[in-house]
């Protein structure tokens, strides 16, 4: 950065000589170049999303521990979260239901995570076995949860694909694939909360009953 220069969090970063990007993508030669660009922008759009959350304070984390908690009762799942995935690491911005070491350590290795798959595919997930998915693996600690089930929509800040918004359960997640535009559009209003550090408003709380009516419908 020259002298002087203001530095923007969302400006494209020069990529390292030692980048994850590369660390990411070795031995991997089909990774789409779109991937590859993204990864090495992510430094970058991750710092964003973290200066937002300090500027924001605990209130932020608060309402989206409460939006995950929300979740868990539209949807009738175990637990949710909101995650944060980063170069090395997938974080746990805020959640509902997961047991308590993880809510301590609010973070899981990106290897083979859901959420990474997520974010690097730029589309939603649904896994109805999740050990399954995880064997042979060293992957998030999903497994040792007790958790069999996820499904995940992309979480994007200001266009740019940062995490997930998810939900887990010990058993199937029933007509999941139905649910999910429901799931995307509380995902939108979940990012702009991250995006803009607002709590909840009408649009959140329209979206939040669509979503039930919907998981009605599809119970009965």
């Amino acid at each position: 950065m020259k002298p002087g220069e203001r530095f923007h969090p969302l400006a494209t970063p020069a990529r390292p000589e030692h980048s994850s990007t590369s660390a990411f993508c070795q031995d991997r030669p089909s990774v789409p170049p779109r991937v590859v660009a993204s990864e090495a922008r992510r430094p970058a759009l991750i710092g964003a999303v973290t200066a937002r959350m300090v500027d924001a304070g605990a209130a932020l984390t608060v309402d989206l521990r409460i939006a995950a908690r929300i979740l868990t009762r539209i949807f009738e799942v175990k637990a949710a979260a909101v995650s944060l995935v980063r170069c090395d690491a997938v974080r746990i911005l805020g959640s509902h239901g997961l047991p308590c070491p993880r809510e301590t350590a609010r973070s899981t290795p990106r290897l083979r995570s859901p959420c990474a798959q997520v974010v690097i595919a730029g589309r939603p997930l649904v896994i109805e076995d999740l050990p399954a998915w995880h064997a042979g693996s060293d992957g998030p600690a999903a497994r040792a949860d007790g958790m069999t089930a996820y499904v995940g929509v992309p979480l994007r800040v200001q266009g740019d694909t940062v995490g997930t918004v998810c939900l887990l359960d010990d058993r199937r997640i029933g007509q999941a694939i139905a649910l999910l535009p429901c799931l995307d559009r509380l995902g939108r209003e979940i990012a702009l909360m991250i995006a803009t550090g607002k709590t909840f408003d009408d649009d959140f709380y329209v979206a939040a009953a669509e979503a039930s009516r919907t998981r009605t419908r599809y119970r009965d």
